[in-house]
């Protein structure tokens, strides 16, 4: 986990970022690789706003943990209703993939499981 600054520690204070599972060395190109990986999806996620025919929410990130092959996600969507999202999701998926994922779950909840199943 890197340290953040005061301003982005109000942010992200309840925020975990898991260490990468098949532990390479720190500093070696894998590590450096696998954080940058974890930061670009944080800030591509957190405080972003979904906008949907149903209502508005902002994508609040809990934590990110990897395993091999995959992110683990939990977010907070938070609108009316509010809605705690655990996703499973390949390491190859962006954010702008992962947010049209949520959209179109968040458009078909009326219809629709509480439950997001991504595997």
């Amino acid at each position: 986990m890197r340290l953040v600054s005061r301003t982005e520690a109000t942010t992200r204070r309840l925020t975990y970022i898991a260490p990468i599972s098949v532990d390479p060395p720190p500093g070696s190109f894998r590590y450096r690789q696998m954080v940058a990986a974890r930061e670009r999806l944080f800030e591509g996620l957190d405080t972003h706003t979904i906008s949907v025919s149903g209502g508005t929410w902002q994508v609040r990130v809990y934590s990110i943990c990897e395993e091999p092959g995959a992110w683990w996600l939990q977010l907070a969507l938070e609108g009316n209703p509010e809605y705690t999202v655990t996703l499973r999701t390949p390491l190859h998926e962006t954010a702008p993939e992962i947010l049209f994922r949520l959209s179109r779950w968040l458009t078909n909840t009326s219809q629709a499981e509480d439950v997001l199943t991504v595997a």
